[in-house]
């Protein structure tokens, strides 16, 4: 644009810009580019001025303040580092290389064409080469994280009815109250515990029950039934002795048989121990615990998505269906009420 507006001046300026670059301005919304253009044209001298970083604060609006990170003019965003610049034309001649041998690109195979090509102790940079931040560029193009030693820990409370029909009312009322259905119900909850990579399975779960006193095994319950254990609480929720607990039993969770150390994600709530209050447990399960943001359980843990929310959609689906049934016998009780109204009387 400073060359065009040199050669030729300012008379649509604008417009002709937008119009050259058809790819980067979508023709739908040619107004609002030219107006674009018009403001970063207005503003560009400042950006240049500027100290790269800063940022500026607008003015209080109707929707708040808008802070703006001003970018550099000639080459939006982040600097490239050298690495990466003299990286990519040797990528791009090693690809070349490859499709003519009749390899087809595929994007999993840049990773090891990059690990490779550090490996050459003759070029500039290699795997002990660090960027500007004193960081391994190899970290740049690596995981940080094996994906088949990341697991991911979540906790689910149910309210389960054990009455016995007799309590739920349905005279002269029309709805089924949520105190209805729960009345008489016991709180439990269950532990789930799910695994990735391309081995990766849900792993059996622990079911938290309601005792005040934390008696454990219940009279009558055995506790060595496959694929599930249990646990005593005094308000059947996790809380840090049952987290203890859970770390220490080998059938809720243990260490990866082939010795890779695992790092388990979880919620940050209080009833989770911190590292620092359970390394004897994450010693013996060679893991280390990595706690999630708040209000973050139904947006990121494969444990809420993939097995938690499918059971609550059973279970929903079980209660509709027995409110129905609740529903079209209300009559029935209603019957069977007046009768042990008139044998008192």
């Amino acid at each position: 644009m400073v060359k065009t507006e040199a050669q030729r001046g300012g008379k649509l300026l604008f417009p002709k810009t937008v119009d050259k670059f058809p790819s980067v301005f979508k023709s739908a919304t040619r107004r609002a580019n030219i107006a674009k253009a018009t403001d970063w044209w207005r503003k560009w001298e400042g950006y240049l001025d500027a100290a790269r970083g800063t940022t500026v604060v607008s003015g209080r609006r109707a929707h708040g303040r808008v802070r703006v990170n001003r970018k550099s003019a000639t080459s939006r965003g982040r600097y490239t580092s050298t690495w990466v610049t003299w990286l990519y034309p040797v990528l791009l001649d090693e690809f070349d290389r490859l499709q003519k041998a009749g390899l087809k690109f595929d994007t999993p195979l840049l990773c090891p064409l990059v690990l490779k090509q550090f490996s050459v102790p003759s070029d500039p940079y290699t795997a002990s080469s660090v960027d500007s931040q004193g960081s391994l560029i190899t970290t740049k193009v690596t995981t940080r994280l094996d994906e088949n030693a990341v697991e991911n820990v979540n906790e689910t409370h149910f309210v389960i009815d054990f009455d016995d029909g007799k309590t739920l009312g349905f005279v002269a009322k029309k709805q089924v109250k949520y105190a209805d259905a729960v009345s008489g119900g016991q709180g439990m909850t269950m532990v789930a515990r799910i695994s990735s990579g391309a081995s990766g399975y849900i792993h059996p779960p622990m079911m938290i029950f309601t005792n005040a006193d934390r008696c454990y095994p219940i009279r009558g319950v055995k506790g060595d039934v496959d694929g599930v254990c249990y646990r005593i609480g005094p308000k059947g929720w996790m809380d840090k002795a049952l987290d203890r607990e859970y770390l220490k039993e080998p059938r809720a969770i243990c260490a990866d048989p082939r010795g890779r150390p695992n790092t388990v994600f979880l919620d940050n709530c209080s009833g989770h121990l911190k590292e620092e209050e359970s390394q004897e447990e994450l010693q013996r399960l060679n893991a280390r615990l990595i706690y999630l943001p708040a209000n973050a359980t139904d947006l990121c843990q494969p444990a809420d998505s993939l097995v938690i929310a499918k059971i609550k959609d059973v279970w929903a689906r079980m209660w509709n269906n027995k409110k129905i049934e609740l529903i079209e016998d209300k009559e029935g009780q209603t019957r069977y009420e007046k009768t042990a109204a008139t044998m008192e009387s």
